[in-house]
């Protein structure tokens, strides 16, 4: 296994509600209930995290917004699995709705990770094995090669991003440490970068979870930050999640 320095530590932040969709109006393609589809992406975000070597250390948050006893005992089921010495929390949202959880979830990365780099997740990613690993080198190695700059990630390249014709413009693309990546300017509420780019930009973060929900809700809050020439963004070729 690759990596480029000493090994990280990582606080993944995953926002859970396990029967609501965070977009009513679509129907998922694999044709599960959100339920089904939320388990089977933490197993794989656990299998994920567990292919990390010993030296780097994780903590799983899991951000719940009520998703009722027998979800998070299956939830805590789940979490169970992870290896040693990587460990779990869930902590209970005092709000609920579909990007509700957002605002406190950022705030806890801000106020209360101890951790090198964060990983803010929604729960409906379902990871490849090496995706966790490949993060963490891909930060490293970006980071280095650029000199120290601020770098984040966002796993997905997200298919819905090229369909708009402003959209389609030239990019840089690039080889990372096992696969070739593209500079981007879109993310979710998904991302992996430092609690260092967290703090310097979380207005324009924590936006995300004040706005009113529409199709320009990340253009008017997060993507400004990565449109910032202060930070470089890269998603992978192909998705590491999904």
């Amino acid at each position: 296994m690759l990596y480029w320095g000493c090994m990280p530590n990582i606080d993944i932040i995953i926002r859970t509600h396990f029967t609501r969709n965070r977009d009513e109006k679509k129907v998922r393609y694999c044709g599960a209930d959100k339920a089904e589809v939320t388990r089977r992406c933490l197993i794989s975000l656990v299998k994920s995290v567990n292919q990390l070597e010993p030296a780097c250390q994780v903590q799983v948050v899991l951000y719940d917004d009520h998703s009722g006893v027998e979800n998070l005992a299956m939830a805590q089921e789940i979490l169970d699995s992870l290896q040693p010495p990587h460990s779990s929390k869930i902590i209970h949202a005092t709000v609920s709705g579909p990007t509700a959880t957002m605002v406190p979830a950022f705030t806890w990365g801000l106020n209360d990770s101890q951790k090198d780099l964060l990983y803010f997740l929604e729960d409906d990613y379902l990871h490849q094995p090496s995706t966790v690993s490949e993060l963490a080198n891909a930060h490293k190695y970006f980071s280095h090669m650029l000199g120290g700059r601020p770098v984040a990630l966002y796993p997905f390249d997200d298919p819905y991003r090229y369909y708009k014709p402003e959209n389609i413009q030239p990019t840089r693309i690039v080889l990372g440490p096992k696969r070739h990546w593209r500079v981007n300017h879109f993310t979710s509420g998904t991302f992996f970068t430092t609690h260092a780019v967290l703090a310097k930009h979380f207005t324009n973060i924590s936006a995300l979870g004040r706005v009113p929900v529409s199709s320009t809700m990340e253009d008017d809050t997060i993507n400004k930050v990565w449109k910032d020439e202060d930070v470089t963004l890269f998603s992978p070729i192909p998705s590491l999640a999904l």
